[in-house]
């Protein structure tokens, strides 16, 4: 699930296995529209940015695709990107260098950055994990742009979008994360199984 504001309203993103995305109105809790339909399996991700000055969604799925939705008008920009290489369990969106890319966590353990507006691969992936990364977000970290993420091996990541390199060591924890957030002061707020954890900036 993602949320964000079009035209002023908020409204969140959400994907199901029946292959289906579907906007919602979150000060009415209505569907917003038909649901966004194209993907061949379930929708395993999705993010929110502002593309080319227009609201977009990017969503994934476990058949290796990523569709990139006008919020706007319900309509897909593009063609979906095919040339992932395996399932697209995690999405997000930054700026990097003044440009937005799209930074995915995939089912092979790699972490990749794209090009929104061509869907071409941005370097190299960041190499790291070694399971799947289930999740990604994106922030500032003094001044950088990083992108934090976890993975079914049990680690968390934080890297530096800029240079595509791990920032710092790796961190274990004892089962899986499964949420991580970061607060407007960049503290990085992590869950996992049972347990919430707070880590102050570096």
């Amino acid at each position: 699930m993602a949320t964000g504001v079009v035209d002023g309203r908020p409204i969140a993103v959400t994907g199901d296995e029946d292959t289906a995305v579907q906007v919602w109105d979150l000060a009415t809790g209505e569907p917003v529209g038909e649901p966004l339909e194209g993907h061949a399996g379930e929708v395993t991700s999705a993010a929110i940015r502002m593309v080319d000055g227009r609201p977009v969604a990017i969503t994934g799925d476990d058949e290796d695709i990523v569709w990139v939705w006008d919020l706007t008008t319900g309509e897909p920009i593009g063609e979906p990107w095919e040339d992932h290489p395996g399932t697209v369990a995690s999405v997000a969106a930054a700026v990097v260098d003044g440009r937005l890319v799209v930074i995915t966590g995939g089912g092979d353990g790699l972490v990749r950055m794209w090009n929104p507006t061509t869907g071409q691969a941005i370097g190299e992936p960041l190499v790291g994990h070694t399971d799947e990364v289930s999740v990604v977000t994106t922030a500032e970290l003094n001044g950088r742009p990083v992108a934090v993420t976890s993975s079914s091996d049990r680690t968390m990541r934080v890297w530096d979008l800029t240079t595509g390199t791990s920032i710092g060591s790796e961190l274990l924890f004892p089962t899986p994360v499964t949420s991580v957030a970061v607060t407007a002061d960049g503290r990085i707020v992590v869950g996992f199984g049972q347990e919430v954890a707070v880590l102050a900036p570096r």
